[in-house]
């Protein structure tokens, strides 16, 4: 097991959790199976939890979508580019250019 100092990952705590902590994928079958609307949740805490209402709002899920496209410099068509096999270039360019 490999030691993190807390201040350096409390950030990424959750999301490290949901990657590695076995139970996670059982968790997501159990709301699959219950019919659960949306994916699980797991808060800061590494917790599972119930999301927000606005969680639920696919308005609001395409904007945050479009954000985070944007921030990271990609197309707001690139998932489906990439799904065709076409090339995507981030407007940030690589290491390389």
């Amino acid at each position: 097991m490999v030691k993190v100092d807390r201040l350096e990952c409390s950030g990424s705590r959750s999301a490290l959790f949901s990657a590695t902590d076995p139970q996670v994928p059982e968790y997501c079958e159990l709301l699959k199976a219950d019919e659960w609307p949306v994916c699980a949740f797991i808060s800061q805490d590494c917790r599972p939890t119930n999301p927000s209402e606005e969680a639920h709002s696919v308005e609001t899920s395409f904007e945050v979508w479009e954000k985070t496209l944007e921030m990271i410099g990609l197309p707001s068509d690139a998932v489906e580019r990439l799904i065709e096999g076409k090339e995507v270039k981030c407007r940030y360019g690589t290491q390389n250019d």
